[in-house]
């Protein structure tokens, strides 16, 4: 890929805000909420992000709330389907 869009800075597209897409799905840009994820998946406290980030504990513990609370609430995007009939045999005909 060309530099110029591996290091092109992410867009809103699809309507006129200050912030891009990151920060409005993530409240950070993608750098930051890297290493937030880093942070939360290595269990380190709100106060060490605070402090990697520049930001204040309450800041750093509300990014760690919203990482769960997307996590929860996609939870069964990430779930193995489920068969509710025994699909071993041969398939049937459809009913016309």
């Amino acid at each position: 890929m060309p530099e110029s869009i591996c290091n092109a800075i992410p867009t809103t597209d699809t309507y006129s805000l200050s912030q891009g897409q990151d920060e409005f799905y993530y409240a950070l840009p993608y750098k930051e909420m890297d290493v937030a994820l880093w942070h939360h998946n290595q269990g380190e406290s709100a106060g060490d992000l605070a402090a990697r980030l520049g930001i204040n504990e309450q800041q750093a513990d509300y990014i760690y709330q919203d990482i769960n609370n997307k996590r929860r609430t996609t939870a069964p995007q990430h779930w193995s389907g489920i068969l509710m009939a025994d699909v071993s045999g041969p398939v049937p005909k459809p009913v016309v």
